[in-house]
């Protein structure tokens, strides 16, 4: 695990979360990263002190979708203000130009000169958003060198009570869900969701809450089971999906769940935990 000396100070300096931490205390339960290569799917937020001072490794090359509106820029501007941020279509150009290089662009294919460079392929808090996600998992693969490992830490996901995922205003998003009962997006139709949250707020905010839940392309709607079913028809030889921040779901609840989605299960899961290997 990471010290909390260093968790509480690398917290603060760099506004870093406590689910970057559980994260990455996840991955050091399966992998060392001390000398390792690794590339991080979906984030480019963690900053050099955590990545080469404390976890100790080699090379670190992030690739994310930035744009100029990526919320962490107003959170983390230390950061962002020291590293260079490469478009991924000139991986070829900049892949050796530092150990930590972060590029802008979809992880759902990447250059070929990624191929085999990596003994770790990390996301944290990024799968959950990924419409293309058997893709990603393919370029993961093929990211990996022989023996690699594949960790993911993503939630919430579509499955839980709170996996709309939106994020509208600061009273009502998915920390903060207002009027948003457990399971809502889940039970009612668009349509009734419009109906109760304009109840509460203005039109265009209940507007636009409904276009977040339901249509939009900031979250995949896959549930627990199938991320199982993707990794299953994966390259990995093998893997494990872990179901973490388990909540209780009112048996009547339960019971709504499982008649509108038979063939699920798992809604007490927040989020899931991927770990997978590449073979030897």
């Amino acid at each position: 695990m990471i010290p909390n000396t260093s968790r509480v100070e690398l917290k603060k300096k760099h506004s870093l979360h406590d689910y970057h931490f559980d994260a990455l205390d996840g991955l050091l339960h399966h992998f060392d990263p001390a000398n390792k290569r690794v590339l991080e799917i979906g984030g480019s937020n963690l900053p050099r002190e955590l990545l080469f001072d404390v976890l100790g490794c080699k090379k670190w090359v992030s690739v994310d979708l930035i744009g100029q509106t990526h919320y962490a820029f107003e959170q983390q501007t230390a950061h962002y203000g020291r590293e260079t941020i490469h478009a991924l279509a000139d991986a070829a150009s900049y892949f050796d130009a530092d150990k930590y290089v972060i590029f802008d662009g979809r992880a759902d294919y990447l250059p070929q000169v990624f191929e085999q460079q990596f003994d770790a392929v990390v996301s944290i808090t990024a799968f959950e958003h990924m419409s293309r996600l058997s893709a990603v998992i393919r370029q993961a693969y093929k990211a990996l060198k022989p023996a690699g490992i594949l960790f993911s830490y993503h939630g919430p996901i579509w499955s839980c009570a709170v996996g709309h995922h939106c994020w509208v205003r600061d009273d009502l998003n998915f920390n903060r869900p207002g009027p948003l009962f457990d399971f809502a997006h889940l039970l009612l139709r668009p349509a009734e969701m419009y109906k109760l949250l304009s109840s509460h707020y203005p039109p265009d905010v209940a507007d636009e809450a409904v276009e977040q839940i339901y249509f939009s392309e900031r979250i995949n709607r896959l549930f627990f089971e199938d991320y199982e079913m993707l990794m299953r028809g994966s390259n990995f030889c093998r893997f494990t999906c872990e179901a973490y921040g388990a909540g209780k779901v009112e048996p009547d609840i339960l019971g709504k769940l499982t008649c509108l989605y038979p063939r699920n299960r798992q809604f007490h899961a927040y989020g899931c935990q991927i770990v997978a290997f590449r073979d030897k």
